[in-house]
């Protein structure tokens, strides 16, 4: 055995979160304490066996999944290639899929793979008809951490003020997770704004060099939470520009919006 398969997939349900989107928007950490309490599970059993071998992780199956679970959505009715577990995903679930994405990048030492389920029709981030797609809200976090998280994980020291979450204690407004791309320089960072109402003011501190230029800077944002995409209105909820960052004194400040996922690359 060289590695143990996770599942878990999210929802803003009543028995998970309550239907709050503040608690919602933190329960990518309790994917990092699955991860942490499997990770120290698999090295005790090392350490009992006295075993050379460190397991790795598989994240096999994750995403959001809550609403397509029953009636027509699971039963085809003896149909020929009926519509099943079409999830519709709205801003929200675009949000926590990105700070999914953050706590895979940043336990990517023991994770070593990670797989959203489905990429089409099925629980997935594109939607298909006879006439043509369109890209559901959680392919947009998704499809940039396949662009810009490369190479190697930073290990980031994040300070953020907190709020309350029931159940969970005082969770940070702001996620963040960073790759440097040793091959080329590239720097990409990824930043999770939980704060519904407020937008917040990022520094970064380089203790290094700080990076010539931005290359990119997009996010993900909106007034309502529960906006989605569809066959009529397919770029609803949409990437917008960033505005770019500024350095000086090896500094870089930007403001991210309240409810919203971005991410930035620098070049070296």
């Amino acid at each position: 055995m060289d590695g143990l398969s996770l599942h878990r997939y999210f929802g803003n349900t009543q028995e998970e979160t309550g239907g709050d989107s503040a608690k919602f928007l933190a329960m990518n950490l309790s994917m990092e304490r699955q991860i942490a309490e499997t990770v120290a599970v698999c090295d005790l059993v090392r350490g009992h066996k006295r075993s050379p071998k460190k397991l790795w992780l598989s994240f096999d199956e994750w995403n959001v999944w809550y609403r397509a679970r029953h009636g027509d959505a699971v039963n085809g009715h003896e149909q020929e290639a009926p519509h099943l577990l079409e999830e519709v995903y709205n801003l929200e679930d675009a949000l926590l899929v990105g700070g999914l994405i953050n706590s895979l990048i940043r336990n990517a030492d023991r994770v070593k793979l990670a797989c959203l389920a489905q990429l089409i029709n099925v629980i997935a981030p594109i939607m298909t008809n006879a006439n043509g797609m369109f890209r559901q809200t959680i392919y947009y976090p998704y499809s940039w951490a396949l662009q810009f998280a490369r190479g190697s994980v930073l290990n980031l020291q994040v300070e953020s003020p907190t709020y309350e979450v029931k159940e969970m204690g005082q969770v940070p407004y702001l996620d963040v997770a960073g790759t440097m791309d040793p091959e080329n320089g590239k720097i990409s960072v990824f930043v999770l704004n939980r704060d519904l109402s407020k937008a917040h003011t990022v520094e970064l501190n380089w203790q290094d060099k700080a990076p010539a230029r931005v290359l990119s800077s997009t996010l993900l944002t909106g007034d309502d939470l529960k906006a989605f995409n569809s066959f009529e209105a397919p770029k609803r909820v949409a990437p917008r520009p960033l505005d770019k960052p500024s350095t000086a004194g090896g500094r870089t400040k930007f403001e991210v919006p309240a409810r919203s996922y971005s991410v930035i690359q620098w070049g070296a």
